[in-house]
């Protein structure tokens, strides 16, 4: 009976989700050739560890200051514009880094400025769509959605994206920074032909706006007053500070201890696409066969274990699959963390919880990668198996909550009741 039912086909996730879907896909693939063509522009500019890491801690310092503005901003403004707007300002700063490497005069400052207002643009991008996806599908059909999008994602930014920058870098950085902002133009077109549910409840009155404090203070006391999303809000807090930390230096790592050439920097990156495929692919399956959380849990053991690895043994032949092990783990908790607030957080609050969640989240990170660079200093590998062994440590203390968290269908149930 399990198995019959297993092949039953699921319902559509309708014609909103696939307009969605589409408009996302030319941002992750800017997305992807941006990351890509980043990192390699840093490795040319400087060989420093500290320096390296300062460029991931730039791009993740606009989800402490400006995550909250934005989460208020997603539950105020029309969610198509606000997607329009930030893929606008990213083609705007395509444009921008492609005239600096075309007159050669690209230092690491610039890489620094770059990327921050870049990642402003995210914390807006970011909110909007994935405030989207609950108005379009129903609470059931969000681990398929979120799955969908993920696995996407992984595609376009690393199957695709990754490789193809990386051989089209070696001929000049100039092909890939240009495609760079023709993606972003498109999607930003695109945003505005999402159907009139992409909105949101736009709930907020005009004169309410001006009072934001009063806004971030409702997602925070949601958060904190959850005792599931409370703590699970904090483990993701820490995962995330070791995983920056971790991966900091990561092209250095690859490029010097490896040895993998430059031209074959996005190939070899392939190994966590397989394994981000991979998660986004069975997530939704090992929800419905072990639960959400306990899924989740599983997947962060063997996260950090396979961190620990990459650093314990250094060589291009066992790095690889650990990558693809660790990609998959890591694709399975975003999965469940997703879908969890998709089904946990109340529609008209979900842009400020989103904001107030990835403030001290992703606010964090920049620690984590600065961190990661000054380890990095002891050795490459090193940030892998000091920040390896103390997320294992924590799944492990937290083994049981995480064990425990509710499962959509059962917590739809509960609302109904």
């Amino acid at each position: 009976m399990p198995r019959g039912s297993a092949r039953v086909r699921p319902p559509s996730l309708g014609p909103a989700f696939r307009t969605v879907f589409t408009a996302n896909m030319s941002a992750s693939l800017g997305d992807g050739i941006m990351a890509t063509v980043g990192m390699l522009l840093t490795a040319r500019v400087t060989h420093d560890p500290v320096q390296v890491a300062l460029v991931g801690t730039f791009s993740m310092l606009p989800w402490l200051f400006f995550a909250l503005p934005a989460g208020v901003l997603v539950d105020a403004v029309d969610r198509r514009v606000l997607m329009a707007i930030a893929g606008g300002v990213r083609t705007l700063l395509g444009v921008t880094l492609l005239a600096v490497v075309w007159t050669n005069s690209l230092t690491i400052g610039w890489i620094y400025l770059v990327v921050f207002a870049y990642g402003m643009c995210e914390t807006v991008y970011d909110g909007s769509a994935r405030g989207i996806v609950p108005t379009v599908v129903q609470p059931a059909q969000l681990p398929r959605a979120n799955s969908r999008i993920e696995a996407t994602e992984v595609v376009l930014q690393q199957f695709l994206a990754a490789p193809l920058t990386s051989a089209l870098f070696v001929v000049s950085a100039l092909i890939p920074l240009g495609a760079t902002v023709a993606l972003f133009g498109i999607a930003a077109v695109l945003a505005l032909y999402l159907p009139r549910a992409a909105r949101g409840p736009m709930t907020t009155p005009e004169r309410e706006v001006a009072a934001w404090g009063a806004h971030f203070t409702e997602g925070f006391h949601f958060l904190w007053r959850h005792p599931i999303l409370r703590t699970q809000w904090m483990l993701s807090i820490v995962y995330g500070f070791t995983f920056s930390a971790a991966n900091a230096t990561m092209v250095l790592f690859v490029l010097d201890t490896l040895g993998v050439p430059e031209a074959l920097f996005g190939v070899y990156g392939l190994g966590g696409a397989v394994g981000g495929l991979a998660g986004s692919l069975v997530a939704s399956r090992l929800t419905r066969r072990f639960g959400l959380g306990r899924s989740m849990a599983l997947a962060n053991v063997a996260l950090g274990a396979a961190m620990m690895g990459i650093g314990l043994m250094p060589t291009v032949a066992t790095t690889l699959p650990l990558f693809v092990v660790g990609a998959m783990c890591l694709s399975i908790w975003n999965i469940g963390a997703i879908t969890l607030h998709g089904f946990l957080v109340p529609e008209e609050l979900f842009g400020r919880v989103h904001g107030t969640r990835r403030t001290l989240l992703w606010g964090t990170m920049p620690l984590g990668a600065l961190a990661g660079g000054f380890v990095a200093h002891a050795g490459l590998p090193v940030p892998f198996i000091v920040f390896g062994a103390a997320e294992l440590a924590v799944t492990l203390v937290f083994f049981g909550f995480l064990s425990r968290l509710p499962n959509p269908p059962e917590r739809v149930a509960e609302d109904g009741a």
